[in-house]
């Protein structure tokens, strides 16, 4: 039984990223949440100080908040990667690891 070329790069994307445009869909979402986070964040604490008569709190502040803004978005996309299977014997039974050697 042959398979197609498009069910073989389906069958190799993770489950999560099923659904998403392959190679690009995910990426394209954080570029725009990042972009978000420097221009509107960032860009706003620039335009208060600069309406404040100068200085550099808020525009600190905004670089802190587009900081945590995408920590938690990269968050939110590592929570969604499955842990990988425990490794198997023989016999079908999960090993017991050692730990890190």
């Amino acid at each position: 039984m042959t398979t197609s070329k498009t069910q073989r790069d389906r069958e190799s994307i993770p489950t999560f990223l099923q659904g998403t445009v392959p190679g690009g869909g995910l990426n394209i979402t954080l570029g725009i949440q990042l972009a978000f986070s420097w221009v509107v964040l960032i860009g706003g604490g620039v335009w208060l100080d600069r309406r404040q008569g100068g200085g550099w709190t808020f525009t600190f502040l905004g670089l802190l908040l587009g900081l945590a803004f995408l920590a938690y978005e990269l968050w939110k996309i590592v929570r969604k990667v499955p842990a990988p299977p425990p490794p198997r014997t023989d016999s079908g039974n999960p090993t017991q690891t050692e730990g890190f050697r």
